[in-house]
Protein backbone atom coordinates (compact mmCIF):
# COMPACT_ATOMS: atom_id res chain seq x y z
CA UNK A 1 0.00 0.00 0.00
CA UNK A 2 1.27 3.47 -0.94
CA UNK A 3 0.06 6.35 1.21
CA UNK A 4 -0.31 9.70 -0.58
CA UNK A 5 -0.55 12.96 1.33
CA UNK A 6 -3.92 14.72 1.15
CA UNK A 7 -2.50 18.18 0.50
CA UNK A 8 -2.67 19.90 -2.89
CA UNK A 9 0.50 19.11 -4.77
CA UNK A 10 0.58 15.61 -3.34
CA UNK A 11 -2.88 14.09 -3.78
CA UNK A 12 -2.68 14.58 -7.56
CA UNK A 13 -0.28 11.63 -7.57
CA UNK A 14 -3.01 9.28 -6.31
CA UNK A 15 -4.90 8.64 -9.58
CA UNK A 16 -1.66 8.11 -11.50
CA UNK A 17 -0.52 5.47 -8.99
CA UNK A 18 -3.89 3.72 -9.06
CA UNK A 19 -3.90 3.74 -12.85
CA UNK A 20 -0.63 1.82 -12.75
CA UNK A 21 -2.34 -0.93 -10.77
CA UNK A 22 -0.91 -0.17 -7.33
CA UNK A 23 -2.97 0.19 -4.18
CA UNK A 24 -2.88 3.77 -2.95
CA UNK A 25 -4.69 5.63 -0.21
CA UNK A 26 -5.05 9.33 0.58
CA UNK A 27 -3.75 10.07 4.06
CA UNK A 28 -2.57 12.94 6.25
CA UNK A 29 1.22 12.78 6.24
CA UNK A 30 3.16 15.05 8.53
CA UNK A 31 6.15 14.95 6.19
CA UNK A 32 6.54 13.84 2.60
CA UNK A 33 4.20 13.50 -0.36
CA UNK A 34 4.05 9.70 -0.27
CA UNK A 35 5.33 6.82 1.84
CA UNK A 36 5.23 3.04 2.02
CA UNK A 37 6.65 0.12 3.97
CA UNK A 38 9.21 -2.25 2.54
CA UNK A 39 12.21 -4.46 3.24
CA UNK A 40 15.60 -3.14 4.22
CA UNK A 41 19.00 -4.65 5.07
CA UNK A 42 18.00 -5.03 8.73
CA UNK A 43 14.30 -5.81 8.39
CA UNK A 44 11.12 -3.83 7.65
CA UNK A 45 11.46 -0.12 7.06
CA UNK A 46 9.40 2.89 6.00
CA UNK A 47 10.31 4.90 2.91
CA UNK A 48 9.32 8.55 2.50
CA UNK A 49 9.11 10.38 -0.83
CA UNK A 50 9.24 14.16 -1.19
CA UNK A 51 8.16 15.64 -4.54
CA UNK A 52 9.32 19.04 -5.75
CA UNK A 53 9.21 21.07 -8.91
CA UNK A 54 12.25 23.03 -10.04
CA UNK A 55 10.83 26.29 -8.68
CA UNK A 56 9.98 24.60 -5.37
CA UNK A 57 13.53 23.31 -5.04
CA UNK A 58 15.16 26.66 -5.76
CA UNK A 59 12.82 28.32 -3.29
CA UNK A 60 13.83 25.75 -0.66
CA UNK A 61 17.48 26.52 -1.29
CA UNK A 62 16.93 30.22 -0.69
CA UNK A 63 14.70 30.02 2.38
CA UNK A 64 16.37 26.87 3.83
CA UNK A 65 12.91 25.32 4.34
CA UNK A 66 13.94 21.91 3.06
CA UNK A 67 17.25 21.73 4.94
CA UNK A 68 15.94 23.21 8.19
CA UNK A 69 12.46 21.71 8.39
CA UNK A 70 11.40 19.18 5.77
CA UNK A 71 14.54 17.05 5.57
CA UNK A 72 14.99 16.72 9.38
CA UNK A 73 11.33 15.76 9.67
CA UNK A 74 11.68 13.17 6.91
CA UNK A 75 14.80 11.72 8.55
CA UNK A 76 13.01 11.42 11.88
CA UNK A 77 9.93 9.76 10.37
CA UNK A 78 11.33 7.49 7.66
CA UNK A 79 14.19 4.98 7.47
CA UNK A 80 14.92 5.82 3.83
CA UNK A 81 14.25 9.12 2.09
CA UNK A 82 13.82 9.88 -1.59
CA UNK A 83 13.57 13.31 -3.18
CA UNK A 84 11.92 13.37 -6.61
CA UNK A 85 12.62 16.55 -8.53
CA UNK A 86 10.47 17.29 -11.57
CA UNK A 87 11.68 19.09 -14.64
CA UNK A 88 13.96 18.87 -17.67
CA UNK A 89 17.01 21.09 -17.44
CA UNK A 90 20.69 21.44 -18.28
CA UNK A 91 23.45 24.03 -17.98
CA UNK A 92 24.21 26.56 -20.68
CA UNK A 93 27.77 25.54 -21.55
CA UNK A 94 28.77 29.15 -22.23
CA UNK A 95 27.10 31.17 -19.48
CA UNK A 96 26.60 28.48 -16.82
CA UNK A 97 22.96 29.49 -16.37
CA UNK A 98 20.22 26.95 -15.73
CA UNK A 99 18.22 26.10 -18.86
CA UNK A 100 14.80 24.42 -19.07
CA UNK A 101 13.15 22.50 -21.87
CA UNK A 102 9.70 23.85 -22.74
CA UNK A 103 6.73 22.23 -24.48
CA UNK A 104 8.08 23.06 -27.93
CA UNK A 105 11.20 21.01 -27.11
CA UNK A 106 13.36 24.11 -27.17
CA UNK A 107 15.67 25.34 -24.44
CA UNK A 108 15.40 28.66 -22.67
CA UNK A 109 16.91 30.19 -19.53
CA UNK A 110 15.01 29.12 -16.43
CA UNK A 111 13.78 32.20 -14.60
CA UNK A 112 13.32 31.99 -10.87
CA UNK A 113 11.83 35.06 -9.22
CA UNK A 114 12.22 36.83 -12.58
CA UNK A 115 15.95 36.21 -12.61
CA UNK A 116 18.23 33.70 -14.27
CA UNK A 117 19.83 31.13 -11.97
CA UNK A 118 23.23 29.48 -12.01
CA UNK A 119 23.17 25.77 -12.80
CA UNK A 120 25.80 25.18 -10.13
CA UNK A 121 23.45 26.47 -7.43
CA UNK A 122 21.01 23.61 -8.05
CA UNK A 123 23.53 20.90 -8.89
CA UNK A 124 25.74 21.43 -5.84
CA UNK A 125 22.76 21.57 -3.51
CA UNK A 126 21.43 18.28 -4.87
CA UNK A 127 24.89 16.76 -4.55
CA UNK A 128 25.01 17.82 -0.88
CA UNK A 129 21.61 16.22 -0.28
CA UNK A 130 22.74 12.94 -1.82
CA UNK A 131 26.03 12.87 0.08
CA UNK A 132 24.01 13.41 3.28
CA UNK A 133 22.05 10.21 2.57
CA UNK A 134 18.90 11.26 0.67
CA UNK A 135 18.36 9.61 -2.70
CA UNK A 136 17.63 12.15 -5.46
CA UNK A 137 15.65 11.00 -8.51
CA UNK A 138 14.99 13.32 -11.45
CA UNK A 139 11.59 13.00 -13.15
CA UNK A 140 10.06 14.78 -16.11
CA UNK A 141 6.63 15.59 -14.68
CA UNK A 142 4.02 14.53 -12.13
CA UNK A 143 3.05 11.39 -14.02
CA UNK A 144 6.71 10.37 -14.24
CA UNK A 145 7.05 10.99 -10.49
CA UNK A 146 4.10 8.70 -9.77
CA UNK A 147 5.59 6.01 -12.01
CA UNK A 148 8.91 6.17 -10.18
CA UNK A 149 7.19 6.02 -6.80
CA UNK A 150 5.65 2.73 -7.93
CA UNK A 151 9.03 1.49 -9.10
CA UNK A 152 10.57 2.35 -5.72
CA UNK A 153 7.68 0.61 -3.98
CA UNK A 154 8.27 -2.56 -6.02
CA UNK A 155 12.00 -2.43 -5.33
CA UNK A 156 11.50 -2.34 -1.57
CA UNK A 157 8.93 -5.15 -1.60
CA UNK A 158 11.67 -7.55 -2.67
CA UNK A 159 13.60 -9.31 0.07
CA UNK A 160 16.79 -7.35 0.68
CA UNK A 161 19.02 -10.41 0.32
CA UNK A 162 17.54 -10.98 -3.16
CA UNK A 163 18.96 -7.68 -4.49
CA UNK A 164 21.96 -9.24 -6.19
CA UNK A 165 22.44 -7.06 -9.29
CA UNK A 166 25.50 -5.37 -7.71
CA UNK A 167 26.74 -8.50 -5.98
CA UNK A 168 27.91 -10.68 -8.85
CA UNK A 169 31.36 -12.24 -8.52
CA UNK A 170 33.99 -10.89 -10.90
CA UNK A 171 37.50 -12.18 -11.56
CA UNK A 172 39.30 -9.34 -9.80
CA UNK A 173 36.69 -8.00 -7.42
CA UNK A 174 33.18 -8.59 -6.18
CA UNK A 175 31.26 -5.29 -5.73
CA UNK A 176 28.62 -5.11 -3.02
CA UNK A 177 25.81 -2.83 -1.93
CA UNK A 178 27.87 -1.79 1.08
CA UNK A 179 31.38 -1.50 -0.39
CA UNK A 180 34.34 -3.82 -1.20
CA UNK A 181 33.75 -7.28 0.28
CA UNK A 182 36.14 -8.96 2.69
CA UNK A 183 38.34 -11.93 1.87
CA UNK A 184 35.88 -14.10 3.82
CA UNK A 185 33.09 -12.96 1.51
CA UNK A 186 35.07 -13.60 -1.65
CA UNK A 187 36.09 -17.08 -0.50
CA UNK A 188 32.58 -18.00 0.61
CA UNK A 189 31.13 -16.88 -2.73
CA UNK A 190 33.24 -19.51 -4.48
CA UNK A 191 31.68 -22.37 -2.50
CA UNK A 192 28.96 -24.20 -4.42
CA UNK A 193 25.62 -23.66 -2.69
CA UNK A 194 26.79 -20.49 -0.93
CA UNK A 195 27.27 -18.10 -3.82
CA UNK A 196 26.81 -14.35 -3.74
CA UNK A 197 23.68 -14.23 -1.60
CA UNK A 198 24.73 -16.54 1.24
CA UNK A 199 28.28 -15.16 1.22
CA UNK A 200 26.86 -12.01 2.79
CA UNK A 201 25.71 -14.05 5.79
CA UNK A 202 29.03 -15.89 5.89
CA UNK A 203 30.82 -12.56 6.08
CA UNK A 204 28.77 -11.65 9.14
CA UNK A 205 29.24 -15.08 10.75
CA UNK A 206 32.98 -15.61 10.20
CA UNK A 207 35.19 -12.67 11.15
CA UNK A 208 38.41 -14.06 9.62
CA UNK A 209 39.34 -16.46 6.81
CA UNK A 210 40.68 -18.83 9.49
CA UNK A 211 37.22 -18.99 11.12
CA UNK A 212 35.72 -19.83 7.74
CA UNK A 213 38.28 -22.56 7.10
CA UNK A 214 37.70 -23.98 10.61
CA UNK A 215 33.90 -23.91 10.42
CA UNK A 216 31.70 -26.95 10.88
CA UNK A 217 28.20 -27.98 9.83
CA UNK A 218 26.59 -26.46 12.91
CA UNK A 219 27.98 -23.03 11.98
CA UNK A 220 26.53 -23.14 8.48
CA UNK A 221 23.12 -24.40 9.60
CA UNK A 222 22.69 -21.05 11.43
CA UNK A 223 22.76 -19.27 8.06
CA UNK A 224 19.18 -18.65 6.82
CA UNK A 225 18.45 -20.79 3.77
CA UNK A 226 21.17 -23.38 4.44
CA UNK A 227 19.98 -26.75 5.71
CA UNK A 228 21.82 -29.80 7.03
CA UNK A 229 22.41 -31.36 3.59
CA UNK A 230 23.89 -28.19 2.12
CA UNK A 231 25.94 -27.59 5.28
CA UNK A 232 27.55 -31.03 4.88
CA UNK A 233 28.32 -30.27 1.25
CA UNK A 234 29.91 -26.94 2.19
CA UNK A 235 32.19 -28.51 4.80
CA UNK A 236 33.16 -31.24 2.34
CA UNK A 237 34.14 -28.60 -0.23
CA UNK A 238 36.16 -26.62 2.34
CA UNK A 239 38.22 -29.72 3.24
CA UNK A 240 38.68 -30.97 -0.31
CA UNK A 241 42.35 -31.27 -1.27
CA UNK A 242 41.73 -30.82 -5.01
Amino acid sequence: MILVDARVGSRELHPYIQRLGYKAEISQLEFGDACFEGNGPHGPLCVGVERKTLSDMLNCIDDARYAAHQRPGMLAMYSKNILMLEGVWKPDSVTGYLMECVATLTWRPFRYRAQMTRYSKLFRYLLSIQLAGTCVIITRDQEHTAYNICECFSYFQKRWEDHTSLLETQTLNMPSLTGKPSLVRRWAAQIEGVGVKHSMEAERLFKTPYELASSDEHDWITVPGIGAKLARSIIKQIHETE
